[in-house]
């Protein structure tokens, strides 16, 4: 009678962790927010245009397979366990994960617990092609422009009181710099201080402008200073073809 062999162990990384949904669910997950316009596909890019969600790094593009791939916490375990997020929230439902490549999961910012300044993060994602081994992922250009919607509020459109003006300026150092945790994760989020003061800039100031603002009137005032930056980006731009061309004539 022939010997009994085991069963093949079925390999993946990372190892499934009670409770943590699969790949697939996660990927799902996904495919239905951004179905229903909570998520723009643009976030994902290969990952989601090329239709492999379930095998692409949604940060870095990289196309290692399902395998290669981390389930990883948008709020983290250890948030629930300090009761920091909303009640009855579930930190092991699908929609609370990313599925990042290592290198894209230790660089995630630590404790950030609002969805879209994650997302924002996951755009600013450099390609896994063009990565460098200098530190990429602190990203300042939202959190510039969030802090000119506050300038522009009341500098310009007289809606904020002086009070909460300077209000929001007094408090974000205290704020940022005593809100900053730093938590244990499956593959170690790095602790890179600098970087996470930049993504918590970006989320104080997001809640702030809301707060203050109403969303709607906080999102339009966003765009005409993104129109307004883009417009001196641009100019800034031709100036300096500009200037190449003479360079090159002269």
């Amino acid at each position: 009678m022939p010997e009994k062999t085991p069963k093949d162990k079925v390999s993946a990384s990372p190892t499934r962790r009670k409770g943590v949904p699969s790949v697939k669910m996660i990927a799902t997950s996904m495919e239905e927010r951004i179905e229903a316009g909570e998520v723009e596909p643009a976030v994902l890019g290969a990952a989601y245009f090329e239709d492999d969600l379930r095998g692409t790094c949604w940060g870095c593009e990289n196309p290692g397979g399902k395998d290669q791939l981390s389930r990883c916490h948008i709020f983290p375990a250890s948030a629930q366990k300090a009761g920091d997020t909303p009640k009855g929230f579930d930190v092991n439902a699908p929609d609370n994960f990313f599925l990042l490549c290592d290198s894209c999961h230790k660089e995630q910012p630590d404790y950030i617990l609002n969805v879209e300044v994650q997302l924002e993060w996951l755009k600013t994602r450099v390609h896994y092609m063009e990565r460098q081994t200098l530190m990429r992922s602190v990203y300042a250009g939202k959190g510039v422009i969030w802090y000119h919607v506050i300038e522009m509020a009341y500098k310009e459109l007289g809606e904020l009181t002086e009070k909460d003006y300077l209000g929001v300026y007094s408090g974000m150092q205290e704020d940022i710099l005593g809100s900053i945790k730093t938590t244990k994760s499956a593959a170690a989020h790095h602790t890179n201080f600098m970087a996470n003061c930049q993504w918590k800039l970006i989320e104080f100031l997001l809640k702030k402008s809301f707060r203050l603002l109403g969303e709607k009137r906080a999102r339009e005032i966003f765009d005409m200073v993104k129109e307004r930056e883009d417009a001196i980006t641009m100019e800034n731009n031709m100036r300096r073809v500009e200037r190449e061309t003479k360079r090159k004539e002269g």
